[in-house]
């Protein structure tokens, strides 16, 4: 195990995050430690592989997880009356303000490539463009997830087949937008989402 400093007061000490793991390196080293990656690629695929990779590893480091067990995938939700709705919502929040304005220059949206970019982009020779920093390539992707209720069970259910992870962190649009309109998506997901999946 690592060691934190400075030490915890909470013996044992609370569960350890490793944000934002893309890197199948990442997932087998989070493994050994016993640390819950936070993974942040979303292709099912992909997000099965490293869920898979994190189970294998923890076995070597002798803890026995069913698929999904210990693992954590970070995504963001947009509700709203209308599919439409939500995707206003979605180009007028985190998206432009922090991932296109802010984390694109840090190469995030690499975390979203799809199989046909590397003939067109190939990873070897650089970041995605800016031109391909698109709600499209997020929604493709399956990070974000907008729409109606029907539309997000959807995504969800996909993810829960694929990878079954154990934690969910939602990157909320605190501060883009108003108090009553966060409270109000938080709100319609503990309601209408999170209790299919306990």
């Amino acid at each position: 195990m690592i060691d934190v400093v400075p030490k915890p007061y909470q013996k044992p000490h609370p569960p350890l995050f490793q944000a934002f793991s893309v890197s199948e390196a990442t997932i087998k080293w989070t493994a050994a430690q016993g640390i819950i990656p936070s993974i942040l690629i979303s292709d099912l695929q992909q997000v099965r592989k490293l869920a898979e990779v994190y189970q294998e590893e923890s076995e070597k480091a002798g803890r026995y997880l069913a698929r999904g067990q210990g693992i954590g995938v970070l995504r963001q939700f947009y509700f709203g009356n209308t599919r439409a709705e939500a995707l206003e919502m979605a180009e007028k929040g985190a998206v432009d303000v922090f991932y296109r304005r802010f984390a694109g220059h840090f190469g995030f949206w690499d975390a979203w490539r799809l199989p046909e970019d590397e003939a067109k982009y190939p990873a070897a020779k650089g970041l995605l463009p800016q031109s391909e920093w698109t709600v499209d390539r997020m929604i493709k992707s399956h990070y974000l997830l907008a729409g109606t209720r029907d539309d997000v069970r959807r995504e969800m259910d996909a993810l829960v087949e694929a990878a079954n992870p154990e934690w969910f962190c939602w990157f909320v649009d605190q501060g883009l937008f108003s108090l009553y309109e966060v409270k109000k998506q938080l709100e319609f997901f503990g309601s209408k989402i999170l209790p299919q999946y306990k």
